[in-house]
């Protein structure tokens, strides 16, 4: 038997307070173990120190508006319509992200908040050459970019990347601002296999 399968007479005899655990397992012939499981997902809990059979919350039948999988829960003042996997594939929960206000990402103090003490040097420099040149091509893109080649990650077919002309750890280790390596004039677009190449190489 399983606990999807009871009639709700056999509900009724399991969520009695008049019996106690091997009546019940008794009369629906089930282990003791499996009665006191089966109460649990109903909400029939006894706390300690309480009288035998106290029902601390009743749970109710509940179904996802989703994938209509049906379960037990707990009745709260938050009124869910989807199961947890559902609720992220929501068209609700799309709109909600994208109306979340996420400016405050892109002040100072944010990313004065996210820095690491303990992030190495080069790291650092790394990052922010990153940050800057994405943002310098992205106001730039007709100087920098005007084929309009597909930027992509390496591996992928016709795929080019945004490559620094004095590369990123030769700036690094002579010095060199992070203004001069982000410049326009040190932006250039080539195939991702010439930029691992180089990479290698270097």
């Amino acid at each position: 038997m399983k606990f999807n399968e009871l009639s709700q007479d056999e509900f009724e005899i399991l969520k009695t307070r008049d019996l106690n655990v091997s009546q019940i397992a008794e009369k629906l012939k089930i282990g003791k173990a499996t009665v006191c499981r089966w109460r649990k997902k109903l909400g029939i809990i006894v706390p300690m120190g309480a009288p035998r059979g106290t029902i601390r919350s009743e749970r109710v039948l509940w179904r996802c508006c989703g994938c209509e999988k049906e379960e037990y829960r707990i009745p709260s003042s938050r009124k869910s319509k989807y199961c947890r996997s559902c609720f992220n594939k929501s068209d609700e929960w799309r709109e909600f992200l994208r109306c979340v206000d996420k400016s405050y990402m892109k002040t100072e103090k944010y990313r004065q908040s996210r820095l690491k003490l303990d992030t190495p040097e080069y790291t650092r420099y790394k990052n922010e050459v990153h940050r800057r040149s994405h943002k310098i091509y992205e106001e730039n893109i007709d100087i920098i970019n005007p084929n309009r080649y597909n930027r992509t990650v390496a591996g992928i077919e016709d795929g080019w990347q945004l490559d620094h002309i004095i590369p990123v750890r030769f700036g690094f280790d002579n010095n060199i601002p992070i203004e001069v390596i982000c410049a326009v004039e040190n932006l250039r677009m080539i195939p991702w296999k010439d930029n691992l190449a180089r990479n290698k190489k270097n």
